[in-house]
């Protein structure tokens, strides 16, 4: 066959048209300038990213007819026959058909006779981690003590199976992803100099879609323009590869910050109907929340594949949140991946997840919680006189508690819960002041928020709990109702007054365990002062004195 694909038609000549290598190139190059090149080198990296285009650099630049030099001729006998793979001196071995101790065997064999045309006998050996360990073991004393006039280049792309008796005999250099940049970059230029019509957003999409690999990106380039001869359109080129535009991607996942399911629910069955893959449309949102997490950490300059106007966008989203919400989603769009791939009903499970994922609950910064609980522990200890004299009587020293249920207010339990009965003040209603406590007070808000029932009639609120919590107990603290009011002063110029009802229901006394028991136990473990803050801290009560009868396990 005449024709040529782009990937080998555009392959490096020198060590200059490698892209990404830079640091590689720079090395090998200084080597050769000063002579210093070792006689056992070692490639390692991913896929498509030049190590065998960089080992055939190496042999012509050290074959050259005016070598060993950084920048071979590509014009003399030595060099065409290296660039055309003909050259007697340069032996390329394929060790992924060729993994016995007898292969290796005939290269020690051979490796004894000099050039025939050039100045160094080159053995370039790919996929080096396919050989057994017995060709490994047979190689080794040649690999530490080759002829002068013979030079090993290994390319692997799993170093980590390369025994480390093999890895302590080589120069070892790590390629590594071509980044997006330099991919875009070259597809640019190729593009130009091949007269294919294409543009930039086409461009983004095939280097994001080569994972850091320019021998993909460039099949995926020939592939498109055998497809649309010669002229690329973004849209024909998604549908070819089954990506669907980031558009949809970007408006899923600020739906999922704004916790807004339905219309999740609405791109997800969009993307279904188009016939976009159900694990590409998770990847896609993975990919995108990744990125969320390293703008929110590192800022909108970090490196990444997004184009500016995508990184913008997720900056101005993401800055609302804490980081720690961030991961949570990331980690339940992970386990959401991998979900989906195992699914027989990949359709259902993304849709499912999805759904899910917009009904996370935003976490709250640690720091806040902790700066809260510090703060009740200062408030606990500073208590007046009154008030630790009221609970030593026996009385609850708590806002004023109704034991009866107002009739007219609606219960959350109900249908008619969007519909809470509310008697407001001009600029009070129940929305704005749950919101407002809690943007300033996080904690007493979520107090708040679990009310089951809260009515507003003028200057007198009434918050009801069906039943006694750490939460009802918590809002009923003196200093969380004097945040309220102090707030609601601050906001209306008003004195509020809080009133707090606790439906309790009637319970039997509980029956002794034992004849032991002392009830003035009771009083006497509140006067210890660890267990009594602990007990404020974090809303707790005391149920039951045990006596520790002796014997007992």
């Amino acid at each position: 066959m005449s024709y040529i694909v782009l990937a080998r038609k555009w392959r490096p000549q020198n060590f200059d048209e490698v892209v990404g290598q830079h640091f590689i190139t720079t090395t090998l190059k200084n080597s050769l300038s000063s002579g210093k090149v070792a006689h056992a080198i070692l490639f390692s990296g991913p896929r498509g990213v030049g190590k065998t285009s960089t080992a055939r650099i190496l042999a012509k630049s050290i074959n050259c007819d005016k070598g060993p030099t950084p920048t071979p001729c590509s014009v003399c006998t030595n060099c065409i026959e290296i660039s055309e793979g003909k050259s007697i001196d340069v032996i390329e071995i394929d060790a992924a058909s060729h993994t016995g101790v007898g292969d290796v065997r005939e290269i020690i064999e051979n490796i004894k006779y000099l050039p025939v045309s050039g100045k160094t006998k080159v053995y370039i050996i790919d996929e080096v981690h396919m050989l057994s360990n017995s060709a490994f073991n047979a190689l080794l004393k040649t690999l530490e003590e080759p002829p002068e006039h013979a030079l090993f280049i290994l390319a692997t792309t799993e170093v980590s199976k390369i025994p480390l008796t093999i890895l302590s005999r080589c120069q070892k250099y790590d390629f590594k992803k071509v980044s997006s940049n330099d991919i875009k970059n070259s597809l640019k230029q190729i593009t130009s100099r091949e007269n294919i019509e294409i543009d930039d957003s086409t461009i983004h999409m095939i280097a994001s879609e080569s994972d850091g690999s320019l021998r993909d990106a460039l099949s995926l380039l020939d592939q498109l323009n055998t497809t649309f001869d010669g002229k690329i359109k973004y849209e024909e080129a998604s549908k070819l590869f089954g990506i669907f535009d980031s558009s949809y991607c970007l408006s899923l996942f600020k739906n999922i910050l704004a916790q807004d399911p339905k219309k999740c629910l609405q791109i997800i069955i969009e993307l279904n109907q188009k016939g976009i893959n159900p694990k590409k449309s998770i990847e896609q949102l993975l990919r995108i929340v990744r990125y969320s997490v390293f703008i929110r950490v590192c800022g909108s300059g970090v490196s990444t594949d997004l184009t500016e106007d995508e990184a913008s966008q997720i900056n101005e989203e993401v800055s609302k949140f804490d980081i720690g919400a961030l991961e949570n989603i990331f980690n339940q769009t992970l386990k959401a991946s991998e979900d989906i791939s195992r699914s027989a009903y990949p359709e259902i499970a993304l849709e499912m997840n999805i759904v899910k994922l917009a009904n996370l609950d935003h976490a709250i910064p640690i720091n806040d919680i902790l700066n809260k609980l510090e703060s009740i522990s200062l408030n606990t200890t500073s208590k007046t006189s009154e008030t630790s004299g009221a609970k030593k009587s026996g009385i609850s020293a708590k806002p004023t508690i109704k034991n009866e249920a107002d009739d007219n207010i609606i219960s959350k339990e109900t249908p008619e819960k969007k519909n809470l009965k509310q008697e407001n003040t001009e600029s009070l209603s129940l929305s704005n002041f749950i919101e407002y406590i809690k943007d300033n007070e996080s904690m007493t808000g979520i107090y708040l928020e679990k009310a089951d029932k809260i009515e507003i009639k003028d200057t007198e609120i009434k918050l009801i709990y069906n039943s006694q919590s750490v939460f009802s107990d918590s809002i009923q603290k003196k200093d969380n109702i004097d945040k309220i009011k102090d707030l609601l002063k601050k906001r209306h110029s008003k004195e509020f007054n809080i009133n707090v009802l606790v439906n309790k229901p009637d319970k039997k006394e509980p029956e002794k365990e034992n004849d032991n028991y002392d009830s003035s136990q009771g009083k006497n473990i509140m006067n210890n002062k660890a267990l009594k803050e602990a007990m404020d801290t974090f809303g707790g009560r005391l149920l039951k004195v045990k006596n520790s009868i002796k014997g007992d396990k």
